[in-house]
């Protein structure tokens, strides 16, 4: 099962790498609204994860064109705890799994669990 991770951070990318391996999975990172497009229509999708530093302003579209391709891809974002309204703006674009920075970093194996348990083609 394929995670699509939208972030740059070398350090979390290695770190989901390893998290998705351990869960049956596979992560491939996207740094762009166009890389994450190409990959959307390559292989089936179980889940998409958002750095929301990185997303900014693209997330409710970048949610609705992952919906359109992938109707049971599970989505999740991440981002500081202490940037309530940006979190509280992924939760309305519609992603299913809202997490501050360190909740996804510590429980990055449980939460890849859970999305490709519930997500996916």
């Amino acid at each position: 099962m394929l995670i699509l991770l939208y972030a740059t951070d070398l350090m979390t990318i290695s770190q989901a790498r390893g998290a998705a391996t351990a869960c049956g999975a596979t992560v491939a990172s996207v740094g762009s609204a166009a890389a994450l497009a190409e990959k959307l229509n390559g292989e089936p999708v179980a889940a998409v994860v958002f750095d929301i530093d990185h997303a900014r302003g693209e997330l409710p579209g970048l949610v609705a064109t992952i919906r359109a391709a992938h109707a049971t891809a599970r989505i999740a974002a991440f981002g500081p705890h202490v940037r309530e309204e940006a979190l509280a703006a992924a939760q309305a674009a519609g992603c299913d799994l809202v997490l501050s920075r360190g909740q996804f970093l510590k429980g990055m194996p449980a939460v890849f669990q859970e999305l490709v348990k519930e997500g996916g083609e």
